[in-house]
C-alpha cells in the first residue's frame, strides 16, 4: 500500500524500495534500514520530488541522483 500524506514510513533491513513516481506525499518520518533508491531517468531535465520532515538512514542505503 502506498503511503499517504503525514505517514511515517519504515523500510526494514532486506527491503529494497525503488521510487519511480514523479512526486510523493509529504511524509512525517522515513527510517531507512534497507534500501531507498530513486530511479534514474534518461531525460536529464526530468524532476522527481520527495518530501519528508525527517529522513534517518540507520545502517541502510539511500541513493538519489548520479555522479
Amino acid at each position: 500500500m502506498a503511503p499517504v500524506e503525514g505517514d511515517a514510513v519504515e523500510i526494514p533491513k532486506g527491503l529494497h524500495l525503488l521510487v519511480d513516481v514523479d512526486s510523493t506525499p509529504k511524509l512525517s518520518f522515513v527510517v531507512v534500514e534497507g534500501s531507498l533508491i530513486f530511479a534514474p531517468e534518461a531525460d536529464e531535465n526530468h524532476e522527481r520530488t520527495f518530501e519528508a520532515q525527517y529522513v534517518m538512514v540507520r545502517n541502510g542505503y539511500f541513493e538519489a541522483g548520479t555522479e
